[in-house]
């Protein structure tokens, strides 16, 4: 119990006082909604299309990193999308806890007669609320009772090809590199440096009913270490899909999801942590809930096909 509560406040203090940059979440579901974090994703799934998703990191530690978002997207013309995203993280009981809401714009072109391959251009725009109470640190008898909270406006930016064989997307969902200190200025607390997203997969009809789809998240950070994910997924007869995601170094996934009817879909991840964490042997567990509902098709007025991204 003493090396758990040690390892959070390690955890803790790093994110709130010594840490200079500060990554986007991690999803081990990425494949399920580029949109929180890639605007160019908005409308390309051609019907409204809702979304959430929660994460709990690190099972049955006290104050460990959780995540909720939301989202949703449509098109609205025929080439422009339209969403809205709202991801929140929290960490160690409420000491920070971080809020970040977009608005989107996605323009889409089309690159062949059939329209069958379609390049996409995106824009978000909105901001983070940052919220720190350090008064739930227990960290000596003169600790810091600082808490407050800050706004800090962000835009994002993104490419995303598609083709019902594969696809390719390129962003960054904040390209302003915001600065959080505390309330005089006198002491960084974190700062949000850029970090760019390469995502591509490739869908595979190996049989009339079973699909195959490898695909890959990079993301590339000044401040830190490249982080590479690769995931292989299955979907039999457009309903049950099942699969594997491996982070290099970080974590190995179990993915498992089923389209309960053409328009909603439920999709689970839990992941097994391979990490050293101050010096010690870390194994947690992480795991994710994910949903989606979407809309009837008002072209052909009927339910949407279960879409494999």
């Amino acid at each position: 119990m003493k090396l758990i509560r040690t390892i959070i406040l390690v955890v803790t203090c790093s994110l709130c006082f010594t840490a200079i940059a500060q990554q986007e979440s991690q999803y081990s579901q990425y494949m399920l909604n580029p949109l929180l974090f890639n605007p160019a994703y908005a409308g390309s799934r051609e019907v409204i299309s809702i979304a959430s998703l929660y994460r709990a990191q690190w099972l049955g530690i006290d104050g460990a990193p959780s995540t909720q978002n939301i989202s949703i997207h449509a098109p609205v013309k025929r080439r422009v999308g339209l969403g809205f995203t709202m991801n929140n993280d929290a960490i160690g009981n409420g000491t920070v806890q971080t809020t970040d809401i977009k608005g989107i714009f996605s323009y889409t072109l089309p690159l062949n007669r059939d329209l069958s391959t379609r390049l996409a251009f995106g824009i978000s725009a909105g901001g983070l609320f940052n919220e720190v109470n350090l008064g739930n640190l227990v960290v000596s008898s003169n600790q810091t009772n600082e808490q407050g909270t800050q706004f800090s406006p962000n835009f994002g930016l993104g490419l995303f090809l598609r083709n019902p064989k594969y696809y390719v997307g390129l962003s960054t969902p904040n390209i302003l590199q915001n600065i959080i200190a505390n309330d005089n200025n006198a002491e960084i607390l974190y700062q949000k440096l850029v970090t760019w997203h390469a995502i591509a997969g490739i869908i595979l009809q190996t049989s009339p009913d079973w699909k195959i789809k490898p695909a890959t998240l990079l993301k590339i950070n000044s401040g830190a270490p490249l982080q590479l994910d690769i995931s292989l997924n299955a979907l039999y007869m457009d309903k049950l899909q099942f699969g594997a995601s491996y982070r290099f170094g970080s974590s190995a996934s179990a993915l498992m999801g089923y389209h309960f009817t053409e328009k909603f879909f439920g999709g689970l991840a839990f992941d097994n942590e391979l990490t050293d964490l101050g010096g010690q042997s870390f194994r947690g567990r992480s795991f994710e809930f994910f949903l989606r509902y979407e809309f009837e098709d008002r072209k052909c007025k009927c339910s949407p096909k279960p879409r494999f991204y």
